[in-house]
């Protein structure tokens, strides 16, 4: 069962439906142990005549602890509009509580997010916003489940406006978050302005409104830098609160108006962690196109110069992938930074000997692949890219969206990323290590993150929720979440037929 590909998974959906045995169909639904045969049955039962399926089947499965099988309820529910009273009738239950259960807090965001284009469920989110019995509990689920929406919809944007103006720190908090996962518009930024300027609110609130400023508007003032740099550099400051300062300034562009914060950075940079480290390189990769005015050329090149120096304190600490990046984007015109930097970006031939030569051995045994064929297998349980990877709104989302990848990777680029993930991961996509103070380790990839909580996704799909008061130490793992070996289970034409299908998705 555990290797039945998409194939077979498609002719046994076919035959149940066929057979239209819908009370012995059910039955697998309620076993979480075989979340293949959960998923078959959810299908077939779905296709099967009006009645067979009901919401009481449906809805204890948006909080399963595996994620496909949670995205197929949502998606069965979405697709069925007559359920929506039925779904919602459960979620003001559930919103009613005083005190969430975990296994409540993942039902709410299940039916936000499978309801989340229905105007019903944005007014009754609004209508416990604003109840002052609503217990803050469900206001602070509520606030993280919408995060996960696909996009925030315009009913819940007075909502997010009064949420940030609330007197309790999760509820702002939370808001926040939401605000750093959608573009805002100027009226919710003037909020965020307010409140990352008043020294009465506390320094991980100012800190996450500063850094949804700094992502929209790729600048911040000086008062705003040097609070940020003042919290990067003071060592009593918390690690997470250090390391969310520097992820802040990491949204900054470089440009002839603010090319002293530059300069500064370079300063931080030696003193930096290397978690601090790798937020704050980043404006200098994100400024490339600036780089290229021909009025600001003396200046990129000092500043260049000085950020060679800095990360040649570090280096051990930056990917050379990174350090590549870094010198990309400065100019030809920058000569004595680009001598400098290019000396910090050679490759270690002893190192990278291996790497460069198992690279060119499978890439000279690919045959001419099918791009039809590699679809096939990219969406099949056999390859499990879809587990992560989406494609055209289909897959998981775990991992980077690659409806594009074939316009900005080639055939080299793709090969090396899935024979070494690690090599380069993707920004946002990065695996961290989290240590909390009772001595257990999480893996995953943050997915949310507001002053007081980080949810993370591991491998298996499974997310989790870390009040950041348990949290000992964040750290990012140099290996990918994407294991590697990927290519060891293919075969020479199978996996020609996965770049194939990769290359032609642009």
């Amino acid at each position: 069962k555990k290797n039945a590909d998409l194939h077979i998974q498609h002719a046994i959906t076919y035959s149940l439906v066929e057979i239209g045995n819908s009370k012995k169909t059910a039955h697998y639904l309620k076993d979480n142990s075989l979340p293949r045969l959960q998923r078959v049955s959810l299908r077939a039962l779905d296709k099967m005549p009006e009645g067979a399926l009901k919401p009481e089947m449906v809805v204890p499965l948006l909080k399963s602890p595996n994620l496909i099988i949670k995205e197929e309820a949502q998606r069965v529910i979405s697709g069925r509009p007559q359920w929506k009273d039925q779904v919602l009738a459960v979620f003001n239950e559930l919103t009613a509580k005083e005190e969430l259960t975990n296994n409540d807090k993942q039902l709410i965001e299940s039916i936000v997010v499978s309801l989340s284009e229905e105007k019903e469920l944005h007014d009754a989110i609004h209508s416990i916003i604003i109840d002052p019995k609503s217990s803050v509990s469900a206001k602070v689920q509520l606030l993280t489940s919408v995060s996960f929406m696909e996009k925030l919809p315009t009913g819940l944007h007075e909502t997010l406006k009064l949420s940030l103006q609330s007197s309790s720190a999760e509820i702002k908090g939370e808001s926040i978050a939401i605000t750093a996962r959608f573009t805002s518009e100027e009226s919710i930024i003037k909020i965020l302005r307010s409140i990352a300027a008043n020294v009465e609110e506390s320094d991980a609130m100012r800190v996450a409104s500063l850094e949804v400023i700094a992502k929209q508007d790729s600048s911040l003032q000086d008062t705003q830098f040097n609070y940020l740099t003042k919290i990067v550099q003071e060592q009593n400051s918390s690690p997470s609160l250090r390391s969310n300062a520097s992820r802040a300034l990491s949204w900054i562009k470089i440009t002839a108006n603010n090319k002293h914060q530059a300069l500064a950075l370079c300063k931080f940079i030696p003193k930096a962690s290397p978690l601090q480290i790798n937020h704050l390189i980043q404006p200098f990769i994100r400024s490339a196109d600036n780089f290229n005015d021909p009025s600001f050329a003396k200046t990129i090149n000092q500043v260049g110069i000085q950020l060679a120096e800095a990360l040649a304190k570090v280096k051990d600490t930056i990917h050379l992938n990174e350090l590549k990046l870094i010198l990309e984007a400065f100019p030809e015109s920058s000569k004595e930074a680009r001598s400098e930097l290019s000396e910090l970006a050679k490759e270690d031939p002893l190192s990278d000997r291996t790497k460069r030569e198992k690279l060119k051995s499978v890439l000279d045994s690919l045959e001419s692949g099918n791009a039809s064929r590699g679809r096939a297998l990219f969406f099949s349980n056999r390859s499990t890219c879809s587990l992560c990877h989406r494609v055209d709104g289909k897959g998981g989302q775990l991992g980077p969206d690659l409806s594009k990848i074939g316009s900005i990777r080639k055939e080299q680029d793709l090969l090396e990323a899935i024979i070494f993930p690690s090599s380069t991961v993707v920004n946002g996509y990065e695996n961290y290590i989290i240590q909390t103070i009772q001595g257990k380790t999480h893996l995953g990839i943050i997915q949310h993150e507001s002053p007081n909580s980080i949810y993370i996704s591991n491998a298996s799909g499974i997310k989790e929720l870390l009040m950041r008061k348990n949290i000992k130490s964040v750290t990012r793992s140099p290996i990918s979440l994407m294991p590697a070996g990927f290519e060891k289970s293919l075969n020479n034409q199978e996996l020609s037929d996965l770049i194939a299908f990769l290359e032609s998705c642009k």
